[in-house]
């Protein structure tokens, strides 16, 4: 199949997120007809990726904020409320990337904001990718970062944010919970930490 982008329709008009729809032209073996779909974004009308088709530029950044006590390594978890989810979520600390920040920029700066962390020694582990691409055209980036310090944290008005660390060899468990909430790129990520730090940490 062929898709072409013809025309793109804002439907809201919001400060933060808006939605729109995509009309496409779609050939195929029988012929040529025309496809609306529907996305959410945080982007203006002429940024959106199908538009663009710039896929390298995160929209935010995810931290997995660790270190390293009595021998055992320790991820710092949030729990935050989301309102679409109407409970609180099991997170990392993450935000969006502001203006011309580059990711190591933004990490450093939520995480202090977040989790009130001071990092050091910052890796990507997943390069900007997409959260939702049924719904959404965000991309984020994930950063493994370690620990150096601890300062206040700075959350905005409405932000019900608040992080605790968690030894590694406790998450096994914290992931069979039914009652807690927790993405799915976060069990993911968590999975890829008790992998990477098999050796490091308490059995």
């Amino acid at each position: 199949m062929n898709w072409k982008l013809v025309d793109v329709i804002q439907e809201t008009n919001h400060p933060f997120l808006n939605f729109f729809t995509l009309v496409y032209e779609v050939e195929d073996e029988r012929g040529k007809r025309p496809y609306s779909y529907f996305l959410a974004s945080r982007k203006s009308k002429g940024e959106l990726r199908a538009k663009t088709h710039s896929y390298h530029k995160p929209d935010g950044i995810l931290l997995c904020l660790y270190r390293q006590k009595d021998g055992e390594i320790e991820v710092a978890l949030t729990s935050q409320f989301r309102p679409a989810l109407g409970g609180y979520t099991t997170s990392f600390a993450a935000g969006l990337i502001d203006g011309e920040e580059d990711e190591l920029e933004a990490a450093r700066r939520e995480a202090e904001e977040e989790a009130g962390a001071k990092i050091g020694k910052v890796e990507i582990i997943a390069p900007a990718s997409p959260t939702s691409s049924g719904l959404s055209d965000e991309e984020v980036s994930v950063a493994l970062c370690e620990v150096v310090g601890q300062t206040e944290t700075k959350l905005e008005d409405f932000e019900d944010i608040s992080c605790r660390y968690y030894p590694l060899s406790s998450i096994p468990s914290l992931l069979k919970e039914k009652d807690r909430i927790v993405p799915i790129n976060i069990r993911l990520t968590l999975l890829y930490l008790l992998e990477r730090f098999k050796n490091l940490s308490s059995k």
